[in-house]
Order: C-alpha cells, then structure tokens, then sequence
C-alpha cells in the first residue's frame, strides 16, 4: 500500500520551503539608478565596462523586502577590475551598513550578506571616479564592476515544527486506523 499525503503534509512541506529569487537575472543598468527593486522577484546582476573618459558618478539601486517575513540578502560574484584603467580616487561600493573600498588601479574581490526586515529597504550604492589609462596600456583600457544580489525569505523556525506536527498526527491516524481494522 502506497502513503497517501494529505493536505496537512502538503502544506507543512510548503510552509517549511523557504521562498527563493526566480531563476530569470534583471541586469541593473547605470540608467535605472534611482530605481528600486522587489528583492524576492528576481535575481539582480550588475555587470559594467566603463571605458576610458568614462565620467566620475555615483550609482543608487534600492531594493525592497515586500514580504511579511524577514529576507537574507547575498551579494555573490562581486568584482572589481581595474587592470588596464583606473578609477581616479577609485570606486566605493555600499550595500546597507557594509562598505568595500576599492583604490584606484586596486582589483579585488567581494561578497557579503545581510538580513534585510520584513518591509525595509537596503540602498546598493556605488561611488567612482573618472576613468584614466592606468599606464600599462595607452588609449585601450577599460575597468569593469560586476556582482549578483539575491534573496530568499528566512524560513521561520516553527515550520519545521509545524511539519513535525502533521507527520506525527498522520503516523497517528494511521496507527488507529490500523489496529481498528
């Protein structure tokens, strides 16, 4: 005899999944600075080559935790590439109370993770200078930045007990059931 799963099962199992990003990656383009973002919609990439002439800016992208539960935001694939240009005064890049500074002609590596509340908001926030030669390769240099933002909700602690509940009262009901037959 094949073990049926009842609605309780079902929705403990869905209780206890915790909610993640789609799989589709929303580029976040220089022009949308400004713009803000539902962290749970999608995945969020940025991925920039800023050439030679390049004018000093900063970046503001906002992203907000629509849910009702509280979200873990990580920073992935962060990387700042400034081998045959440089940033003059190079590049800062802010994500809520966490900053990685870059100096110019400087080439790194970064992540980073945070819970982000239920209904708040977390600027990303990049800051660079002019883009020059850095001297290696006359007129062909190019820096790059590049970094995915993804989120899934915190799954709460008591689903798992909710999951235990009903596995438990369906272990029962089978019990009874079997020795009432």
């Amino acid at each position: 005899m094949r073990p049926v799963l009842h609605a309780a099962t079902l929705a403990a199992l869905a209780l206890s999944a915790p909610m993640v990003a789609s799989a589709a990656t929303v580029r976040l383009d220089p022009s949308d600075s400004g713009t803000t973002y539902d962290l749970l919609a999608d995945t969020y990439g940025f991925a920039e080559v800023f050439g030679l002439g390049t004018e000093g800016a900063t970046l503001t992208y906002r992203f907000e935790n629509t849910s009702d539960r509280s979200v873990a935001l990580a920073l992935v694939d962060g990387n700042v590439l400034q081998n045959t240009a440089a940033f003059v005064d190079g590049l800062t890049f802010t994500v809520g109370d966490q900053v990685f500074d870059f100096a110019s002609g400087v080439s790194d590596d970064f992540f980073t993770s945070l819970t982000v509340a239920a209904g708040d908001v977390v600027d990303l926030v990049i800051r660079f200078g002019d883009v020059v030669d850095n001297a290696s390769i006359r007129g062909k240099g190019a820096t790059t930045a590049t970094f995915t933002v993804e989120a899934a909700v915190v799954p709460v602690p008591a689903a798992g007990l909710l999951l235990a509940t009903a596995l438990g009262g369906l272990g029962l009901a089978r019990r009874r059931r079997a020795t009432g037959a």
